[in-house]
């Protein structure tokens, strides 16, 4: 009965801490990004293996790190939505469902790409209802920076 009792009471007093951290406002990727070179090439080495890394691929660990935050979270985006019609399939052909999107053909169309985002196509669906304009602003941002095609 004593622990009963005393479970309860931790969980009395842990209550408000867990509201707390729930209402704590929208997060961001800021607080997640490591930016220690030691442990970024660690990490890459354990998970992509021991072969050398080509820093400027899209999504890779130090091109990442060489973005603005805003640029950051199209990247994140771009995987979140775009990525799989967008990149390269995983098959021996280079193929993709869409058009590959680099800074080739997004620079000098940028409202163009913002309204096909929104918009969509009778083969892309519309992100108005699933994207913010930031949102779009910042994939569009990113793409400007992709010179290879997203994997």
């Amino acid at each position: 009965m004593k622990r009963v009792g005393l479970v309860l009471l931790l969980l009395a007093a842990s209550l408000p801490l867990l509201v707390t951290a729930q209402q704590s406002g929208p997060a961001t990727l800021e607080g997640l990004i490591i930016t220690d070179k030691q442990a970024i090439d660690e990490w890459s080495k354990t998970t992509q293996g021991q072969g050398p890394l080509d820093p400027s691929t899209p999504l890779e660990t130090q091109f990442l790190l060489s973005l603005t935050p805003t640029e950051r979270m199209g990247a994140f985006r771009f995987k979140q939505r775009c990525i799989i019609c967008h990149g390269r399939q995983m098959s021996l052909a280079a193929n993709t469902w869409g058009p590959i999107l680099t800074k080739k053909n997004v620079e000098g169309r940028e409202e163009l790409v913002r309204k096909q985002i929104m918009e969509g196509s009778p083969r892309m669906p519309a992100f108005k209802y699933a994207l913010q304009p930031a949102e779009v602003e910042a994939i569009v941002q990113y793409l400007k920076k992709v010179d290879t095609v997203p994997m």
